[in-house]
């Protein structure tokens, strides 16, 4: 999670335009529709593979939260030129098919940049210049 908030300060302070769900969600917010809006509006979607969307993944109530998640992700991705950027952090297993299977298609079909072997700001300069398209 932490290095999660640290990506997402990084991003703000390169000038981009971020909506970080545990940033903005807050008690009394209509999660659904904020998180519905964020989606539908966004250009870059950056899903952070970690440990805990594993454990999500595996647990039956934490996993529809996620799948509904991304099956907007999904549904803008078959509408629109949305870009997407999975970010893996360390602990993730992408190698698990069983966690494969459960990611939507816009994440699976895309190249994975892991954290853990490739510096911040590359991530950054890529976020960039798809936005710069």
């Amino acid at each position: 999670f932490e290095l999660a908030k640290k990506i997402f300060h990084r991003l703000i302070e390169s000038g981009i335009k971020v909506w970080f769900d545990s940033d903005k969600m807050r008690g009394g917010n209509t999660y659904k529709q904020e998180i519905h809006e964020s989606i539908a509006q966004c250009k870059v979607f950056v899903p952070i593979l970690s440990n805990q969307v594993q454990e999500d993944l595996r647990n039956e109530t934490w996993r529809f939260y996620k799948d509904e998640e991304w099956a907007l992700a999904q549904a803008h991705c078959n509408t629109s030129n949305l870009c997407v950027v999975p970010v893996r952090l360390p602990g993730y297993d992408e190698r698990s098919t069983e966690n494969h299977a459960k990611l939507p298609e816009c994440i699976q079909s895309r190249s994975v940049f892991d954290i853990e072997r490739q510096h911040i700001d590359t991530l950054i300069e890529i976020i960039h210049n798809m936005l710069n398209r």
